[in-house]
């Protein structure tokens, strides 16, 4: 055990959330980003793939839908490798890269 507190949903989560990575199957995206909504993430980095890139431009640039009122939240993505910053304040990995970049200008 490594000490991480995990939660089986972002509903489940006690605490406010800043931001959010969304890594799910493409079909659980739009669930998800609606759930981080509702719970008021300020953010949200969407790694998963299967939108344009493949044709499906109509839902990639999705991410309300009918079933609630609409949320103001600022996305990366869909398809991206996320986000990082090397500034040494800062140090923020939000990507599935294997290694983390040196510091630089």
């Amino acid at each position: 055990m490594q000490s991480v507190r995990a939660y089986p949903s972002i509903k489940d989560v006690p605490d406010e959330v800043d931001l959010a990575v969304i890594v799910v199957p493409r079909d659980l995206v739009l669930g998800v980003v609606e759930d981080c909504g509702r719970k008021g993430v300020k953010a949200v980095i969407v790694i998963s793939a299967g939108f344009g890139e493949v044709g499906d431009t109509a839902a990639s640039g999705r991410t309300s839908s009918s079933r609630g009122p609409p949320v103001r939240m600022r996305m990366v993505g869909p398809n991206c490798l996320g986000v990082l910053a090397t500034d040494p304040k800062v140090k923020m990995d939000a990507t599935f890269a294997p290694t983390f970049p040196p510091t630089g200008g």
